[in-house]
């Protein structure tokens, strides 16, 4: 989930961890930038 976003809908940052375990980053994650099937290696997990 984009960071950006999460800012928007949590109204504040204390309230993001009441989302669970998410990976939130700040990239252009829209369809044209990361087509359907794309796959992300984060550190040594992929």
């Amino acid at each position: 989930m984009s960071s950006r976003v999460i800012d928007v809908l949590s109204g504040d940052i204390h309230h993001v961890a009441l989302a669970g375990d998410q990976l939130y980053v700040d990239m252009n994650i829209t369809e044209e930038n990361m087509p359907a099937g794309t796959q992300l290696r984060i550190g040594s997990a992929g």
